[in-house]
């Protein structure tokens, strides 16, 4: 199953595979000192706020995986507008 990143538009991009995610979810938790992004991992989604994306941009990993999927997500983070949605495209 893949997961993708939605705004108030819809859809922005492919964000990861199940494993991936997981493992940037489980990464993220437990290693980011924001509590923004502690929630927006938490709900599945938030507020793009400066905070979110401070706190995404200053994640980094020393697991090829999750990098990639960090990485993508900063990306799709700046194309989107107002709010981050992760769905699996069936909920949204």
């Amino acid at each position: 199953m893949s997961y993708y990143l939605h705004d108030i538009n819809g859809y922005v991009g492919d964000l990861a595979s199940t494993h991936a995610l997981n493992l940037l979810s489980d990464f993220a938790l437990a290693e980011s000192d924001s509590e923004t992004v502690k929630q927006f991992f938490i709900e599945g989604h938030s507020p793009i706020t400066p905070d979110l994306i401070d706190g995404i941009k200053s994640l980094s990993s020393g697991d090829r995986d999750i990098q990639i999927t960090l990485d993508n997500l900063v990306l799709l983070l700046g194309k989107s507008k107002e709010v981050a949605i992760i769905t699996d495209g069936m909920t949204a």
